[in-house]
């Protein structure tokens, strides 16, 4: 029998429901056990969450900042595989996965085959990047990644997905689509389900293991790369901003989060499209710093975006 372990912290249910039918293959085929670990804060993320709670944990989430958790153990000692879900929040892994990545359970990584699963809005680049480096420390043999976005055009997540969370209310409205990952997109977990299942089985686990799934497992938006990369150092700013006005929800915190709020929104509307123009130039003009960046966000994966 495999032992397959599966990470996964998700306050909707989305990322679980994606993780689960990745695992469906494997599951089926009748030689696996599969075990569970969620990693669950002390005090537990909310949902839906009050706008205020949503802009608390962008500090903490862009400057990586590890939570108290719950203790935990993890079923067992040693795996075949892992199913690494995470999200991204503020540009950067979620912070129940920063925290478990910080704690002795993580150590269960080590020599481990990993394979890594995202559903996010969109902008999961930067996010990303800090994931690998932290697996990378951790000695986990990251196979591939897979990554789901949320359907619609950008215009219409900007509203679909805060509406998601901050109300709970996902459903279509008007001409803006359902938030979240499609049922369509869900369903390509299937195939590449059964390409982990076949190389499990036969012991041949190994790097970039979905290459030529259709569709690819990750799709680099490349008109974001530039934008998500200068976001990622005027986060940095804000998040040590917030943080100096005082721990969680005290002193002059939220007050700052609140005008935080207000740039992202206008640098959304006015800065976002500007950018993704100038994307266009940097990719002829430093053209060996842009493909360099691809070349990271691929690794160990295939597949192209626009």
């Amino acid at each position: 029998m495999k032992r397959v372990l599966l990470i996964c912290h998700t306050q909707t249910g989305q990322l679980r429901r994606c993780a689960d039918r990745l695992l469906a293959p494997m599951l089926a085929a009748g030689d696996v056990t599969l075990d569970v670990f969620d990693p669950k804060p002390v005090t537990p993320f909310p949902f839906p969450w009050p706008v205020s709670k949503f802009l608390d944990v962008m500090p903490e989430s862009v400057l990586e900042v590890s939570q108290p958790m719950q203790p935990q153990p993890i079923p067992g000692e040693k795996y075949d595989l892992v199913i690494f879900a995470w999200q991204v929040w503020y540009l950067a892994p979620s912070l129940p996965i920063t925290a478990f990545l910080a704690s002795e359970q993580a150590k269960v990584l080590k020599d481990t085959p990993v394979v890594v699963l995202c559903a996010c809005r969109n902008m999961w680049h930067v996010g990303w990047l800090k994931l690998k480096a932290r697996l990378d420390a951790l000695g986990a043999r990251v196979l591939d990644h897979v990554v789901l976005c949320d359907q619609g055009p950008t215009w219409a997540t900007f509203i679909s997905t805060p509406r998601w969370m901050w109300t709970g209310k996902k459903g279509a409205m008007g001409p803006i689509p359902e938030a979240g990952v499609s049922e369509a997109d869900i369903a390509t977990l299937t195939p590449m389900g059964e390409k982990v299942r076949d190389a499990l089985s036969a012991g041949r686990l190994s790097s970039s293991i979905l290459r030529g799934t259709t569709p690819a497992p990750i799709a680099v938006m490349k008109k974001y790369v530039l934008p998500e990369f200068l976001a990622g150092h005027v986060f940095g700013w804000w998040a040590r901003l917030i943080r100096a006005g005082g721990r969680v929800s005290t002193g002059l915190r939220l007050p700052i989060e609140a005008l935080f709020l207000a740039w992202l929104y206008a640098a959304i509307v006015t800065l976002l499209p500007i950018l993704v123009l100038t994307a266009i130039v940097v990719r002829v003009g430093f053209k060996g710093w842009f493909e360099a960046r691809i070349s990271r966000l691929l690794a160990p994966s295939g597949g192209e975006g626009s």
